[in-house]
């Protein structure tokens, strides 16, 4: 399973500088014991894979298959988020998936 497969390379450090940023300026908080991760789920015409981020995190995977990124996704995201010393017992995920097709 390839690990990566962005746009390209110049597309993964963008977003993870911005991944990065949004995480340690604290951007995405509701509020003391109420957050909610915002999972960005979109799928790559080009390569093939279905890809997920989150600022809030952070973090950055892929798949080729939606169910088992989500599933990666489920596993990662409190892995992420108490080795960053941030994990919460009310932190939710809310997942946003969009996929792009042409039509001809």
């Amino acid at each position: 399973m390839p690990w990566m497969h962005l746009h390209s390379l110049n597309t993964v450090v963008d977003t993870a500088i911005k991944v990065f940023y949004s995480w340690a300026t604290g951007n995405n908080s509701k509020g003391a014991g109420d957050m909610e991760h915002i999972i960005q789920v979109s799928w790559d015409y080009e390569a093939h894979v279905w890809y997920a981020i989150c600022d809030s995190i952070p973090i950055a995977l892929n798949d080729v298959s939606f169910d088992t990124l989500i599933d990666r996704v489920r596993l990662a995201a409190p892995e992420m988020l108490a080795l960053n010393g941030i994990l919460k017992p009310d932190d939710r995920l809310l997942i946003r998936a969009e996929r792009r097709e042409r039509i001809a």
